[in-house]
């Protein structure tokens, strides 16, 4: 596997865990002139080398529902880790503390943080005696210990979900300070996500370069491009530079480059650049194929007409009932879960499936379905 493809994949590669990656890494991005001109000039991306870890900050244009860390499941456990950040760059690598000086911590910095204005799925307070609140924070520990921020030395912190009266001694490994964004602007007096990422790509004084690089990361980051007015300059840069990224692409990462007329991606090749993939081996995968399946053969027949730059426009009574009628088709292949499932609850755990991959988005008071919807089916 390439150095680029590893950086891609994971989220850093930390001397610790795997000394003999990490230097063939720090050789690799040191003598690869033509890789560091994909990474620095292509992308954009800023690459950190220090004797922790080695990070690609991979930045996409704009912040996406799919970018966001599928191991949490609401904004408690957002926050329970942002708090969690903060607690740990006072940490050096190597010092010790308690899981109870980090739930005090908590409690006092998430009131802090939440105020007077309780944004909507939070509560004022983090309570402890809440089991909900005990399970979304050994999730976010967990996710800690994954990402080798904290090792837990002596405990068991999943004891938490069933009594808050217990104790364990956790490890920083120091990485935690690597972890967030970096900005190179001063964003603190920026309120809106989307003002920030406007701040950031205006960073690019040549709008040709800043074009050129938010049409690499959209490719790389996100399952397509879709065409759009914010993608118009994106689909004139790839139309007139085709075999440039092509080659690109396929010399750096193996990858396929496809342009249609409302949709632009990249396929993978042997070599495996990323975390996730569709489809995945699991049974939400082959719903989605099968559904789009019947999306597919609706807009054939005429039923369903997509709209400009051919996304679908579905009402959610108009989705619940396509999803029904895939249920009805071939309920029989579903795993046990989900033959189970109540219906509703089926819908949901779909609709969000589809937002983690681009696949969909709120639209208005219905859904709207991505052009890729077209490009992807299966049948069982």
């Amino acid at each position: 596997m390439s150095v680029l493809s590893e950086l891609l994949r994971d989220r850093y590669i930390v001397k610790a865990l795997d000394r003999e990656k990490y230097y063939a890494a720090k050789d690799e991005l040191a003598t690869n002139s033509d890789l560091r001109t994909f990474i620095d000039d292509k992308l954009g991306f800023r690459v950190i080398v220090n004797p922790t870890l080695i990070k690609l900050e991979k930045i996409p244009d704009r912040a996406e529902p799919l970018l966001g860390i599928l191991d949490f499941d609401n904004k408690l456990e957002y926050l329970m880790f942002c708090i969690m950040l903060i607690f740990l760059e006072e940490k050096n690598a190597g010092d010790q503390f308690l899981l109870t000086q980090l739930t005090d911590f908590m409690q006092v910095n998430y009131a802090k943080l939440i105020g007077e204005d309780v944004p909507e799925g939070l509560s004022d307070t983090l309570d402890w005696t809440k089991i909900n609140d005990r399970r979304s924070f050994v999730k976010v520990m967990k996710f800690c210990a994954a990402n080798f921020l904290v090792k837990v030395t002596d405990g068991m912190d999943d004891e938490f979900i069933r009594t808050s009266e217990i104790e364990v001694l956790y490890d920083s490994t120091g990485v935690s300070r690597y972890f967030a964004r970096h900005f190179t602007t001063n964003v603190l007096s920026e309120i809106d996500i989307l003002e920030i990422d406007k701040a950031v790509l205006e960073q690019d004084d040549d709008k040709y370069k800043g074009t050129k690089r938010r049409a690499y990361r959209k490719l790389l980051l996100t399952p397509c491009v879709t065409k759009e007015m914010e993608t118009e300059s994106i689909f004139a840069y790839l139309r007139d530079n085709f075999s440039l990224v092509e080659d690109a692409f396929s010399t750096h990462l193996n990858c396929d480059l496809q342009l249609h007329k409302s949709i632009a991606m990249i396929l993978e090749g042997d070599d495996p650049h990323f975390s996730r993939k569709f489809p995945e081996n699991n049974h939400l995968s082959d719903i989605t194929l099968s559904l789009f399946s019947i999306f597919r053969s609706e807009a054939a027949a005429g039923t369903l007409k997509p709209r400009l730059n051919e996304w679908l426009s579905l009402s959610e009574e108009q989705f619940f009932g396509y999803v029904m009628r895939c249920k009805e088709k071939n309920g029989a292949f579903y795993g046990k879960t989900f033959r189970d499932k109540k219906d509703k609850e089926l819908v949901i755990e779909l609709i969000r499936y589809m937002y983690s991959f681009g696949f969909a988005r709120p639209g208005g008071k219905g859904i709207m379905i991505s052009p890729l919807a077209g490009k992807l089916n299966g049948k069982y």
